[in-house]
């Protein structure tokens, strides 16, 4: 797992988007593993180009049949939820649309998750002051009262409440 991850380091171009390729059919199952999530993280961490955040976002999304159950798969992992976290933290703002709509289609849910609450706080600084604010919003907005009540779900008002300008949280 390491030895890869130093091996990326010294790849070129070229070769750096052969491995991101191969590194995408088993995003997922990687991403999930007690050994390599870790440098799959870190490599998510140095990636700065949008061709090389695109094939990341592609093997997130479709290496299965239904993309939303990766993002919830991702979410809900004692060790998914962090890779989903540095997707969002350092990839292209304007990659990132198709991440966080299926993570708003099932706020809720992921929301209400322990692991997956920290997974919805990254969309919630993600979404400031960004073309995301009115989408995640919307979903705050739409489940307070079931959020509240919830032993999860609640710190994710109290997270917008935290990095949200007063106006925003109006």
């Amino acid at each position: 797992n390491y030895f890869c991850l130093k091996i990326f380091y010294f790849l070129n171009v070229n070769d750096r988007l052969l491995f991101l390729n191969k590194l995408a059919l088993n995003f997922v199952t990687l991403s999930t593993n007690k050994i390599s999530t870790y440098p799959i993280q870190c490599i998510i961490q140095s990636l700065t180009s949008p061709s090389e955040q695109s094939i990341i976002i592609k093997g997130l999304l479709y290496n299965n049949m239904h993309s939303e159950s990766n993002i919830i798969k991702l979410s809900f992992d004692l060790y998914g939820t962090h890779v989903i976290e540095k997707i969002l933290e350092h990839f292209n703002i304007e990659l990132l649309i198709q991440v966080i709509s299926l993570i708003c289609n099932d706020f809720l849910f992921i929301a209400n998750n322990p692991n997956g609450l920290c997974v919805v706080k990254k969309v919630i600084e993600v979404a400031n002051n960004t073309m995301y604010f009115d989408i995640v919003n919307e979903q705050l907005t739409k489940n307070a009262l079931l959020l509240i009540q919830n032993p999860y779900g609640n710190y994710t008002l109290q997270h917008a409440f935290d990095v949200w300008d007063i106006s925003q949280c109006e």
